[in-house]
C-alpha cells in the first residue's frame, strides 16, 4: 500500500471504498453495538456473508514466498456465478489483508458498471486496497482506538499497540490513520513512515531504501517510493541496514517534506526521530516517528 493517486480520483474513489465498507459491516452485524469494546473485523464472517468459502493455508506461505505466485487466489465454484473460493497462502496480519482484498474483488465485480469497473492494472487495484483497507480498519475503530491519545499523538509503541489490538500491519495502520488526517477527522502534531527497500516505480530500476507509506499532518506530503536520501535524510538510510532489529532508537536527522499546497518543496528540516527496524513477509522494514515544525 505504498501508492499515491489523483485528488480528484482519489476523493471518488474513497467515497465509494468508504461507504462499501460501512454497508458490508453493518449486514455482518460489526459494531452495531458500537465500538467498545475494541475487536478486529470478522473477515471470515463477512467472507462467508457474500458467498466466499475462504481455505487457509499458514504453512503455505513459504512455498508462496519462494515461488513468487500470489499468495491469494480467488476463482468462482462450478455451476455458480455467485460463489467464490479463496485460496490463502499467508499468516498473520498479511492473511486477513489477503481475506480482505479478496472480499473487495467480489464486492468491486458486483458493482454496477461505471468507471471504478472500467479501472484496469495498477488503477484496478488501488480501488480493490483502498476498499480493503477501510474493511480491515474501519474508520469508527480506528477513531474509537487513537481517541484516548495524548498529544503529540504519533508514537511507535502507540502504533504498535493499534497495530495489534485491530490485527493488521503498522503499514495498513498508517495508510488507514492518513486517510483520516487527510478527510479532516483527526489532527496530528506529528509525522510517521514505513519504509522498506524496493525499485521505482517509474523507472523499475535504483533499488534503494524508500518510502512505502506514511502518515504526516494534513499540511504536509511526502511521495510515495520517494528514496530516504532523496529527503536528505544523512542518518537513516544507513541505520536502515545497521541498527539492531526490534529495539526503539533515537536519531537527530533531516526531512525535506513538501507542503501539500501547491506541492510547494521545503528547505531541509533537523527533527528527532524515533525508529524501529522489525520484519515482516520476510522483509527488513522501518517504523519511523518524527516532529515537523516550520520550514528553514
Amino acid at each position: 500500500m505504498g501508492y499515491s493517486i489523483r485528488a480528484g480520483v482519489g476523493a471518488t474513489i474513497r467515497s465509494w471504498a468508504e461507504r462499501k465498507a460501512q454497508e458490508l459491516l453493518r449486514q455482518s452485524g460489526y459494531g452495531l453495538g458500537g465500538m467498545r469494546p475494541l475487536r478486529p473485523v470478522p473477515l471470515e464472517h463477512i467472507a462467508r456473508q457474500i458467498g466466499i468459502v475462504t481455505d487457509l493455508h499458514p504453512d503455505g506461505f513459504m512455498r508462496s514466498w519462494d515461488s513468487g505466485i500470489p499468495d491469494a487466489s480467488l476463482k468462482s465454484l462450478e455451476d455458480s456465478s455467485s460463489l467464490f473460493r479463496a485460496e490463502i497462502y499467508s499468516t498473520g496480519y498479511r492473511m486477513r489483508f489477503s481475506l480482505a482484498h479478496e472480499i473487495s474483488h467480489v464486492v468491486l465485480e458486483r458493482e454496477p458498471p461505471n468507471f471504478l469497473q472500467k479501472a484496469s492494472g495498477r488503477g484496478r487495484r488501488i480501488v480493490i486496497d483502498e476498499l480493503a483497507g477501510r474493511i480491515l480498519i474501519p474508520t469508527a475503530l480506528l477513531r474509537a482506538l487513537i481517541e484516548g491519545w495524548e498529544e503529540p499523538g504519533l508514537d511507535i509503541e502507540r502504533i504498535e499497540d493499534a497495530s495489534r489490538r485491530v490485527r493488521a500491519s503498522e503499514s495498513v495502520l498508517l495508510k488507514r490513520l492518513g486517510d483520516l488526517v487527510f478527510e479532516q477527522q483527526v489532527h496530528l502534531e506529528r509525522g510517521a513512515l514505513v519504509a522498506k527497500e524496493e525499485l521505482s516505480e517509474v523507472r523499475k530500476e535504483s533499488f534503494a531504501v524508500r518510502v512505502w507509506v506514511c502518515c504526516l499532518p494534513r499540511e504536509w506530503y511526502i511521495p510515495a517510493n520517494t528514496r530516504l536520501s532523496s529527503l536528505g535524510m544523512r542518518h537513516l538510510p544507513g541505520l536502515f541496514y545497521s541498527a539492531k532489529p526490534f529495539t526503539i532508537n533515537t536519531v537527530e536527522d533531516y526531512i525535506t517534506p513538501r507542503k501539500r499546497e501547491r506541492w510547494k518543496k521545503t528547505s531541509p528540516i533537523l527533527s528527532r526521530f524515533k525508529y524501529k527496524i522489525y520484519d515482516y513477509e520476510q522483509k527488513r522494514m522501518m517504523l519511523a516517528v518524527f516532529s515537523l515544525g516550520p520550514s528553514r
